[in-house]
């Protein structure tokens, strides 16, 4: 993508393809909804400055921010759960310095995601406040409202720029035109920083490293179930811990986060196409699923078609 030229994903079918679309972070993506996913991503490139308009089924993402980037996600409505902490109207969620980041929205996901690359990394924050970025005790801040407003606002007006105009020659110069503006607006919103008032969660990070961890152990291990026994020994944690950090951090226990995980990951597999997944058998089996019968119950539920029908279309 050039800096005249937005992208649109299109309309996205699996979660893990709003994961792929998405830039100023790298995430893993497991579905929270039963039946069949829709999403779009809208990315735009202001000179350095980059905005993200996702909308989304409900969607668990798991991931990091980049080294060299800083960012905050703002919600267009509803609200969401950012590393434990819930997002609203008034408030944003930072991300900076390869934090790890939890997303959970139980409802539609419908957010801006504002980043910063290179010399622009801090973002729009005078240099003696950009350690709120690296404060990892501070997952959202209070900002002022009708900055917010005013922001959110712009981010849907580039959408039906670019929606309307997709094509057209001309309309990327017109958002092109608007990066001060935009800016501006940016700044406006942390402007009142004595009355920015910091979300303090009680060690945020620690829980979402610990879901960070539980996933990575299933992902090294998935031709078996895991039990919350085990991933409590391999972590090195309370079961009372474990169970915290999941509620806290994705609203949901450890036992129904790991079995969307690995539904998701034999769906991936399915749609790969690919040897050794030629049968469904095979890529249950392989990943935990010894009941076949209870396993294509479950998979239908989930994701609004049987695993021997994903199988097909990925053929």
């Amino acid at each position: 993508m050039t800096p005249d030229h937005p992208a649109l994903s299109g309309s996205l079918c699996e979660a893990r393809d709003l994961a792929a679309h998405v830039r100023s972070i790298a995430l893993e993506a497991v579905p929270a909804r039963q039946g069949p996913f829709k999403g779009s991503v809208l990315n735009i490139d202001l000179d350095g400055v980059t905005l993200e308009i996702v909308h989304s089924d409900p969607v668990l993402l798991l991931g990091q921010a980049a080294e060299d980037q800083s960012g905050f996600l703002l919600m267009l409505d509803g609200k969401v759960k950012w590393n434990g902490a819930s997002v609203g109207g008034g408030q944003v969620a930072l991300f900076g310095d390869g934090c790890p980041i939890a997303i959970a929205s139980r409802a539609a996901l419908n957010c801006a995601l504002v980043s910063f690359n290179g010399s622009e990394a801090g973002g729009p924050l005078p240099p003696c406040e950009r350690r709120l970025w690296q404060d990892r005790s501070v997952p959202v801040m209070q900002v002022d409202g009708r900055a917010h407003a005013q922001l959110a606002a712009f981010a849907c007006a580039a959408e039906q720029i670019s929606l309307s105009n997709e094509g057209i020659p001309g309309h990327a110069e017109t958002l092109h035109a608007q990066r001060a503006s935009f800016q501006d607006e940016v700044r406006n919103l942390f402007a009142p920083l004595q009355r920015n008032v910091p979300q303090r969660r009680s060690r945020p990070f620690l829980r979402v490293q610990i879901v960070r961890k539980a996933d990575d152990y299933l992902q090294a291990n998935p031709a078996r179930p895991i039990y919350t026994d085990e991933l409590c020994a391999a972590l090195g944690v309370s079961a009372s811990c474990l169970h915290g950090a999941f509620e806290t951090t994705l609203g949901i226990s450890p036992h129904r986060y790991l079995k969307l995980r690995r539904m998701t990951m034999v769906r991936a597999m399915l749609l790969s196409g690919s040897t050794p997944w030629h049968s469904v058998k095979a890529a249950a089996l392989s990943h935990g699923f010894w009941h076949l019968g209870q396993f294509a119950h479950d998979y239908r539920s989930l994701f609004g078609e049987s695993p021997s029908e994903t199988l097909i279309r990925a053929q």
